[in-house]
């Protein structure tokens, strides 16, 4: 409910809210119901986050996307001065700053990302994220490829790469969104993470592009 209220809050209001329910069994649905017509509701076997975000992709009709995941929250002015940042540096994507907030251990929020990504270069020293901050044109993302469904993590670092090969990225300092964690969040299953990074990497070198 946080995650939807910060999508009809943004002072940006040419939104189409689309909510992807990836098979799930708590009252999503009862939930996104008391909305009526403000949303658009899609029911799907669970196939993970890859598919869901895919599935959101192709049913959207405008042309820039962002993603926003039911943990996180947008701050009013998110998609206003994304929209801004596209318009002005006419970028393929752009992505901003964020709070990463502990729900659990109420911890002081953490400002991320400690060195903005701006090119494939960037995301390959692994000194920064992107993470789903982006707003982006469909257009790129259909020349890109959408996200790849055999991940179960990283599935937005691999996605970013190939945008970076040819797409130019801009980043906005202010934070704009809130991601918040707990131990349920995907984010900290290491383990996999590790093994979804590799294949990435696999990936690049089979595609003999080692930016």
């Amino acid at each position: 409910k946080d995650a939807i209220d910060s999508a009809l809050n943004q002072t940006f209001k040419d939104l189409e809210i689309i909510i992807v329910d990836d098979g799930s069994t708590d009252k999503t649905v009862q939930i996104v119901k008391s909305y009526g017509n403000k949303v658009t509701y899609i029911f799907q076997e669970h196939k993970g986050a890859s598919a869901a975000r895919n599935r959101g992709i192709r049913e959207a009709q405008g042309n820039l996307i962002a993603f926003l995941d039911s943990d996180d929250i947008w701050y009013p002015h998110k998609i206003e001065k994304q929209i801004e940042a596209i318009r002005r540096t006419e970028a393929g994507m752009v992505h901003s700053a964020r709070y990463h907030v502990d729900i659990i251990e109420k911890t002081p929020p953490l400002l991320l990302p400690l060195y903005p990504a701006k090119s494939s270069e960037d995301l390959l020293s692994g000194n920064t994220t992107i993470s789903m901050t982006v707003l982006i044109r469909k257009d790129v993302l259909l020349k890109a490829g959408f996200f790849d469904e055999n991940l179960r993590t990283t599935e937005d670092y691999d996605l970013w790469l190939r945008v970076a090969k040819s797409e130019k990225i801009v980043f906005t300092q202010e934070p704009l969104m809130e991601c918040r964690f707990h131990s349920g969040n995907i984010s900290d299953v290491a383990q996999q993470r590790y093994i979804d990074r590799t294949r990435v990497y696999t990936k690049m070198l089979r595609d003999k592009d080692k930016r």
